[in-house]
Protein backbone atom coordinates (compact mmCIF):
# COMPACT_ATOMS: atom_id res chain seq x y z
CA UNK A 1 0.00 0.00 0.00
CA UNK A 2 2.80 2.44 0.90
CA UNK A 3 4.59 1.65 -2.36
CA UNK A 4 1.36 2.22 -4.31
CA UNK A 5 1.00 5.65 -2.72
CA UNK A 6 4.57 6.56 -3.67
CA UNK A 7 4.11 5.32 -7.23
CA UNK A 8 0.94 7.34 -7.61
CA UNK A 9 2.16 10.55 -6.00
CA UNK A 10 5.37 10.62 -8.08
CA UNK A 11 3.80 9.09 -11.21
CA UNK A 12 6.43 6.37 -11.36
CA UNK A 13 6.25 4.00 -14.36
CA UNK A 14 5.78 0.25 -13.69
CA UNK A 15 8.58 -0.91 -16.02
CA UNK A 16 11.53 -0.21 -13.66
CA UNK A 17 9.84 -2.24 -10.91
CA UNK A 18 9.29 -5.16 -13.28
CA UNK A 19 12.89 -5.05 -14.45
CA UNK A 20 14.17 -4.97 -10.86
CA UNK A 21 12.07 -8.07 -10.21
CA UNK A 22 13.75 -9.71 -13.23
CA UNK A 23 17.18 -8.94 -11.74
CA UNK A 24 16.17 -10.46 -8.40
CA UNK A 25 14.86 -13.54 -10.19
CA UNK A 26 18.26 -13.94 -11.90
CA UNK A 27 19.94 -13.85 -8.48
CA UNK A 28 17.51 -16.34 -6.97
CA UNK A 29 17.96 -18.73 -9.90
CA UNK A 30 21.73 -18.37 -9.71
CA UNK A 31 22.11 -17.15 -13.30
CA UNK A 32 25.72 -16.08 -13.85
CA UNK A 33 26.34 -13.32 -16.45
CA UNK A 34 28.01 -14.86 -19.49
CA UNK A 35 30.30 -11.89 -20.15
CA UNK A 36 31.03 -8.30 -19.14
CA UNK A 37 28.27 -6.98 -21.40
CA UNK A 38 25.69 -9.23 -19.72
CA UNK A 39 27.03 -8.17 -16.32
CA UNK A 40 26.56 -4.51 -17.22
CA UNK A 41 22.99 -5.16 -18.41
CA UNK A 42 22.24 -7.02 -15.18
CA UNK A 43 23.57 -4.10 -13.12
CA UNK A 44 21.44 -1.60 -15.00
CA UNK A 45 18.42 -3.90 -14.74
CA UNK A 46 18.53 -4.00 -10.95
CA UNK A 47 20.52 -1.16 -9.42
CA UNK A 48 20.14 1.11 -12.46
CA UNK A 49 16.36 1.05 -12.28
CA UNK A 50 16.43 1.69 -8.55
CA UNK A 51 18.70 4.72 -8.95
CA UNK A 52 16.57 5.96 -11.82
CA UNK A 53 13.44 5.82 -9.64
CA UNK A 54 15.21 7.67 -6.83
CA UNK A 55 16.31 10.37 -9.27
CA UNK A 56 12.80 10.64 -10.71
CA UNK A 57 11.33 11.11 -7.24
CA UNK A 58 13.87 13.91 -6.72
CA UNK A 59 12.67 15.60 -9.89
CA UNK A 60 15.31 14.48 -12.38
CA UNK A 61 15.01 15.28 -16.07
CA UNK A 62 15.59 12.87 -18.98
CA UNK A 63 19.34 13.44 -19.02
CA UNK A 64 19.66 12.92 -15.28
CA UNK A 65 17.55 9.76 -15.40
CA UNK A 66 19.86 8.34 -18.08
CA UNK A 67 22.89 9.05 -15.90
CA UNK A 68 21.25 7.40 -12.88
CA UNK A 69 20.35 4.32 -14.90
CA UNK A 70 23.92 3.90 -16.15
CA UNK A 71 25.40 4.38 -12.67
CA UNK A 72 23.61 1.23 -11.61
CA UNK A 73 26.12 -0.97 -13.45
CA UNK A 74 29.29 0.21 -11.63
CA UNK A 75 27.46 0.33 -8.30
CA UNK A 76 26.31 -3.28 -8.64
CA UNK A 77 29.69 -4.46 -9.94
CA UNK A 78 31.50 -2.98 -6.95
CA UNK A 79 28.99 -4.72 -4.66
CA UNK A 80 29.68 -8.01 -6.47
CA UNK A 81 33.42 -7.61 -5.91
CA UNK A 82 33.02 -6.64 -2.25
CA UNK A 83 30.50 -9.40 -1.48
CA UNK A 84 32.27 -12.21 -3.35
CA UNK A 85 33.29 -14.11 -0.22
CA UNK A 86 29.83 -13.82 1.31
CA UNK A 87 28.11 -14.81 -1.95
CA UNK A 88 30.31 -17.89 -2.32
CA UNK A 89 29.38 -19.01 1.18
CA UNK A 90 25.73 -18.77 0.16
CA UNK A 91 26.32 -20.70 -3.06
CA UNK A 92 26.26 -17.70 -5.40
CA UNK A 93 28.78 -16.17 -7.79
CA UNK A 94 28.23 -13.29 -10.22
CA UNK A 95 31.66 -13.09 -11.88
CA UNK A 96 31.33 -13.27 -15.69
CA UNK A 97 31.53 -16.81 -17.04
CA UNK A 98 33.91 -15.97 -19.87
CA UNK A 99 36.46 -14.47 -17.47
CA UNK A 100 36.16 -17.46 -15.15
CA UNK A 101 36.70 -19.84 -18.07
CA UNK A 102 39.64 -17.82 -19.37
CA UNK A 103 41.52 -18.37 -16.10
CA UNK A 104 40.09 -21.86 -15.51
CA UNK A 105 38.34 -20.82 -12.33
CA UNK A 106 35.39 -22.54 -10.68
CA UNK A 107 33.28 -20.87 -7.95
CA UNK A 108 33.90 -23.79 -5.60
CA UNK A 109 37.68 -23.44 -6.06
CA UNK A 110 38.15 -19.67 -5.84
CA UNK A 111 39.36 -19.82 -2.24
CA UNK A 112 42.17 -22.26 -3.04
CA UNK A 113 45.67 -20.69 -2.74
CA UNK A 114 46.71 -21.68 -6.27
CA UNK A 115 43.83 -19.62 -7.70
CA UNK A 116 44.61 -16.46 -5.73
CA UNK A 117 46.66 -14.78 -8.47
CA UNK A 118 44.15 -15.52 -11.24
CA UNK A 119 41.27 -14.27 -9.10
CA UNK A 120 43.12 -11.03 -8.40
CA UNK A 121 43.62 -10.53 -12.15
CA UNK A 122 39.89 -11.01 -12.74
CA UNK A 123 38.91 -8.63 -9.93
CA UNK A 124 41.41 -6.01 -11.12
CA UNK A 125 39.90 -6.17 -14.62
CA UNK A 126 36.39 -5.84 -13.20
CA UNK A 127 37.53 -2.89 -11.11
CA UNK A 128 38.71 -1.15 -14.28
CA UNK A 129 35.34 -1.75 -15.91
CA UNK A 130 33.55 -0.27 -12.89
CA UNK A 131 35.63 2.91 -13.09
CA UNK A 132 35.06 3.23 -16.83
CA UNK A 133 31.30 2.74 -16.48
CA UNK A 134 31.17 5.35 -13.72
CA UNK A 135 33.03 7.90 -15.85
CA UNK A 136 30.87 7.12 -18.87
CA UNK A 137 27.68 7.65 -16.87
CA UNK A 138 28.85 11.06 -15.64
CA UNK A 139 29.36 12.07 -19.27
CA UNK A 140 25.59 11.90 -19.64
CA UNK A 141 25.18 15.12 -17.67
CA UNK A 142 26.71 18.56 -18.00
CA UNK A 143 29.06 20.11 -15.46
CA UNK A 144 26.21 22.26 -14.10
CA UNK A 145 24.33 21.72 -10.85
CA UNK A 146 22.10 18.63 -10.63
CA UNK A 147 20.33 18.57 -7.25
CA UNK A 148 18.01 15.75 -8.37
CA UNK A 149 21.05 13.49 -8.87
CA UNK A 150 22.67 14.15 -5.50
CA UNK A 151 21.47 10.94 -3.74
CA UNK A 152 22.46 8.78 -6.71
CA UNK A 153 25.81 10.50 -7.23
CA UNK A 154 26.60 10.25 -3.50
CA UNK A 155 25.89 6.52 -3.56
CA UNK A 156 28.05 6.02 -6.66
CA UNK A 157 30.88 8.10 -5.16
CA UNK A 158 30.74 6.05 -1.95
CA UNK A 159 31.03 2.87 -3.98
CA UNK A 160 34.01 4.31 -5.86
CA UNK A 161 35.72 5.03 -2.55
CA UNK A 162 34.89 1.51 -1.42
CA UNK A 163 36.49 0.17 -4.60
CA UNK A 164 39.66 2.13 -3.80
CA UNK A 165 39.76 0.51 -0.36
CA UNK A 166 39.34 -2.94 -1.93
CA UNK A 167 42.19 -2.23 -4.33
CA UNK A 168 44.47 -1.04 -1.53
CA UNK A 169 43.75 -4.24 0.39
CA UNK A 170 44.64 -6.35 -2.66
CA UNK A 171 41.06 -7.58 -3.14
CA UNK A 172 41.10 -9.77 -0.03
CA UNK A 173 37.34 -10.17 -0.47
CA UNK A 174 37.28 -13.87 0.34
CA UNK A 175 38.67 -13.30 3.81
CA UNK A 176 36.83 -10.12 4.80
CA UNK A 177 33.99 -7.81 3.88
CA UNK A 178 35.26 -4.24 3.56
CA UNK A 179 32.99 -1.29 4.34
CA UNK A 180 33.33 2.47 4.61
CA UNK A 181 32.85 4.07 8.00
CA UNK A 182 29.76 6.24 8.60
CA UNK A 183 32.06 9.29 8.77
CA UNK A 184 33.57 8.46 5.38
CA UNK A 185 30.11 8.14 3.85
CA UNK A 186 29.02 11.43 5.42
CA UNK A 187 32.10 13.23 4.07
CA UNK A 188 31.55 11.85 0.56
CA UNK A 189 27.87 12.81 0.59
CA UNK A 190 28.69 16.32 1.79
CA UNK A 191 31.24 16.80 -1.01
CA UNK A 192 28.72 15.65 -3.62
CA UNK A 193 26.08 17.94 -2.13
CA UNK A 194 28.42 20.92 -2.33
CA UNK A 195 29.43 20.05 -5.89
CA UNK A 196 25.99 19.51 -7.42
CA UNK A 197 23.62 21.61 -5.31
Amino acid sequence: MLLAETVQSHQLPPQPFLEMADAVEMEIRGIIPKDISALKSYGELGSGNLLQLITQICGGDKQELACASQLGAPVRLIEIIRNLGQDLQLGGCFLPLDMMEQYQLQPSQLAEPENRKALQVVLTALSTHAKEWHASALNEVSAHKHPALIPTLALAASHNSLLSELEKAGFTVLAQRTSLTPLQKLWISWRIYRQYR
